[in-house]
């Protein structure tokens, strides 16, 4: 008979200091243009030295200055702000948070304008900008957000049919909904923190896509749970619930692999890190009933 369990964890931060900001094979927030050499870092794949132009080929390229547009260069004028004081900045049109802060391991995710946003993020013009660190609690929560995510990633992986519910940061950690054909074992624990650490290895690109409620139905048929999110959305939620819809629409976060294709995708509010390579290490604490 099918059983609710729920798994408990705990994260710790963010990869080492040879992850950059757009490792080849990682989407790039725009097309490269104009070929450069790559170079590698330390053990990982070889990545852009400047972090802003990797695509899903591998190719590399340096995006100019400027956007040009009827003969115009398109700018933006931004403020990035940090604890004492505020930059003023011009920067391209499709500049994102990787552009600004991706080359620094420590920072996870960016504030525009209060809003705490994944890096992937553009920026519009006129927006104040701030890096969220790791170590910070609006960090600690994306991490372990993103823990959670990669968590029932490799849940479903390893039992395929597995139902997903709710998977919120909480103060210590996190915690996975699931609905199991049986509940998990401490080997099966053991096999799902084995295989997180290959989806960490993977360095999978976190991608936000919004969607109709229509496509979610679709998408997410076989997914009760999730349905019953989408009823909540834009309706008072509690703070667990509220992570995963939020506000007036629906998206959905998805992991690619090195090819282009989606390896795993969740309903999902996010924001998220920019890849699973961030996670230095997830513990699975305990099961429980849900």
């Amino acid at each position: 008979m099918p059983a609710l369990t729920a798994i408990v964890a705990r994260a710790r931060t963010v990869a080492s200091a040879s992850c950059l900001a757009a490792p080849r094979g990682e989407p790039s927030a725009r097309p490269a243009s104009s070929a450069d050499s790559c170079s590698g870092v330390g053990q990982g794949p070889p990545v852009c030295p400047r972090g802003d132009c990797a695509d899903l080929t591998g190719r590399c390229g340096r995006m100019g200055a400027f956007v040009l547009s009827k003969g115009k260069i398109v700018s933006l004028t931004i403020t990035v702000a940090s604890p004492g004081s505020r930059e003023q900045r011009t920067v391209e049109t499709g500049t994102t948070g990787l552009d600004l802060f991706g080359t620094n391991p420590d920072i996870v995710a960016m504030k525009v304008d209060g809003e705490v946003r994944d890096l992937r993020a553009g920026i519009a013009d006129g927006a104040e900008v701030e890096a969220v660190p790791a170590a910070s609690n609006d960090g600690l929560h994306v991490i372990r957000h993103s823990a959670a995510h990669i968590t029932a990633q490799a849940v479903q992986r390893l039992f395929p049919g597995t139902q997903l519910g709710i998977g919120p940061a909480i103060e210590n950690g996190f915690y996975y909904d699931f609905r199991t054909e049986k509940p998990f074992t401490p080997e099966d624990l053991a096999a799902i923190e084995k295989e997180i650490k290959q989806i960490v290895r993977e360095r999978q690109p976190f991608l936000r896509r919004v969607i109709p409620d229509a496509e979610a139905a679709v998408e997410f048929a076989a997914e009760p749970f999730k349905m019953e999110l989408v009823d909540l959305k834009g309706k008072p939620q509690d703070a667990e619930t509220a992570g995963e819809v939020g506000g007036n629409e629906l998206t959905v976060y998805e992991n690619m692999r090195r090819d282009g294709s989606v390896a795993w995708r969740d309903l999902c509010k996010g924001p998220h890190l920019p890849h699973t390579g961030y996670l230095k290490a997830i513990s699975l604490t305990r099961t429980s009933a849900a």
